[in-house]
């Protein structure tokens, strides 16, 4: 079993200073090319492998988790799984334009390794990347999210020694329509006159051609389909490629820049567990609306029932359109809800 000591965090991701200390496209591809070699070991391996995901699973975790033979994720907020690379100006490079081809739809593989986009556990099920979902217990003789921590090994090692005793099976099968539409979906000519045509349709449309890694994306991700021995190598290459770009580079600064913005430099304060805003306008309304997400109770304060109300409304427009995108279920929304308290 393949598991964090942790329970918020899976794999939050690759070192990004051991890229940054490696100078040249050759060093980075070949920085790639040994992560693809560790994790076809345990894709190889005899003994089955279980990723038991729980927290964030982003890029290189992700590519891990992929290499396993069993994904099980936990169904709560904080397990969210993603291939942000490109967001950095690069593409998944242990593996991840390959493995998710055998997994899930182009349409899938494509919307993923394109945006970078965040996905919660039970969508990962849904689009096929994990194979099992748990749900996270509550409190107990623990804290909620060690006990699941727990709960989540348990189910792991049990599932392993299932696939290795051949009581559990895996099959990804999705039926003969299914595999049908993906058969015409990836066909060479289909692949390249309409799927890859309408992507870079639009990404030019977004990008206007300044951004050189969905466009590299895209052609990594057609040699998966068309010529699946090349996959890696032109995995590898493009890697290290867009590794030198400036492009890269800058929105690696941008990503160094805004982590450490997010870092307390200044020591820890006095603990907060009561908020008052005063005003609730856009911004008041705004401001307790990102703290009552936080579980911090906030006393929202106005002149005036009409502006009180106006500021809750704003509240509850946000919340009930995070529900209708099924961000939060309507248990979480009441319970967000309920640390506002509207006062004149």
């Amino acid at each position: 079993v393949v598991m964090s000591g942790k329970p918020n965090s899976f794999v939050a991701g690759a070192d990004i200073q051991m890229l940054k200390a490696e100078k040249t496209a050759a060093g980075i591809e070949a920085l790639s090319r040994d992560g693809q070699e560790q994790f076809f070991r345990i894709e190889k391996s005899q003994k089955p492998v279980v990723a038991a995901i729980m927290g964030s699973c982003m890029g290189g975790g992700l590519e891990l988790a992929l290499a396993c033979h069993y994904r099980i994720a936990v169904n709560d907020k904080k397990t969210q799984l993603a291939v942000p690379e490109v967001m950095l100006g690069l593409l998944p490079g242990a593996g991840g334009t390959q493995r998710l081809p055998k997994l899930t739809t182009v349409q899938n593989v494509l919307d993923l390794t394109l945006t970078g986009k965040k996905i919660k556990a039970d969508k990962a099920k849904k689009i096929g990347i994990v194979d099992h979902v748990i749900q996270p217990l509550g409190d107990g003789l623990g804290p909620a999210a060690e006990n699941t921590h727990k709960y989540l090994e348990e189910v792991a090692v049990k599932t392993a020694k299932d696939l290795a005793e051949g009581k559990l099976k895996v099959n990804r099968d999705k039926g003969f329509m299914h595999k049908a539409t993906q058969a015409v979906m990836t066909n060479s000519l289909f692949l390249d006159n309409v799927v890859l045509k309408m992507a870079k349709d639009k990404l030019m449309k977004l990008t206007a051609g300044n951004y050189p890694a969905p466009l590299k994306i895209l052609d990594v991700v057609r040699t998966a389909y068309v010529d699946p021995k090349k996959g890696y190598e032109a995995e590898a290459k493009a890697f290290g490629e867009l590794s030198q770009t400036f492009q890269s580079k800058a929105l690696i600064g941008l990503f160094d820049g805004s982590t450490d913005a997010k870092k307390n430099k200044y020591g820890q304060g006095l603990p907060v567990n009561e908020i008052a805003v005063v005003g609730a306008g856009l911004m008041g309304a705004g401001i307790a609306n990102v703290t009552i997400d936080k579980g911090v109770r906030t006393v929202l304060l106005d002149a005036n029932q009409a502006g009180v109300e106006r500021g809750q409304n704003q509240i509850l427009t946000h919340l009930n359109g995070q529900m209708k995108r099924r961000k939060i279920n309507k248990l979480e929304k009441e319970r967000i809800y309920n640390q506002l308290v509207p006062t004149i």
